[in-house]
């Protein structure tokens, strides 16, 4: 996968690595890099660092809203399961597509929304805070797909108590075939 980052982002890097003298501080970078990678690192907060903190103005929330809102009731009323077709994309199994295959399953089963700008602040609530390249479907599907609301609990009309099963306990089903002894059988020759 070929990467480009911006030069709004290079400069930014620059800007934070940048010595007196005007040189980089590669060490420090290399440094800062590998911590994450180290045996004494926090798993569970690095993890939790690396979540979206994409800040909205109270206008692009309630578009926000409104389209997730939209996107939630076309889910429901054309009963999709939309999170089987991302997985279909995510082949390492890391809760992760690029935007375009986000697009293109959002084409696919015609949720994309109308305009390129409702595109745009939608996936950006999606983004991860240190890959601005790949969408967090998990966390779309978890906004979207809610089960429990669109398949609700069967319950029969006229209920009728049961016996309950006991699983993996040997139940009498009645079967009379060793009611007698088993002395007799020779087992060499599988005669009775």
């Amino acid at each position: 996968m070929n990467f480009r980052f911006s030069d709004a982002e290079i400069n930014q890097l620059l800007n934070k690595y940048k010595m007196q003298n005007g040189l980089v501080n590669y060490a420090d970078f290399c440094s800062n890099i590998d911590s994450v990678f180290s045996d004494t690192s926090d798993v569970k907060t690095t993890i939790d660092q690396s979540k979206s903190r994409a800040t909205f103005t109270e206008a692009e929330q309630q578009t926000l809203i409104n389209l997730l809102t939209a996107v939630r009731e076309q889910v429901a009323t054309r009963r999709i399961l939309i999170k089987p077709q991302f997985q279909d994309f995510d082949k390492s199994k890391s809760c992760h597509i690029t935007v375009e295959q986000f697009r293109r399953v959002l084409k696919d089963i015609k949720l994309l929304p109308p305009s390129e700008d409702l595109f745009q602040l939608m996936i950006r609530k999606y983004f991860d805070k240190s890959n601005i390249r790949e969408i967090n479907y998990v966390a779309f599907c978890a906004d979207i797909d809610k089960p429990e609301d669109l398949f609700k609990a069967y319950s029969p009309k006229n209920q009728k108590d049961e016996a309950p099963v006991l699983h993996g306990r040997l139940r009498d089903a009645g079967s009379t075939f060793f009611a007698g002894s088993t002395a007799n059988i020779d087992i060499i020759e599988n005669r009775f």
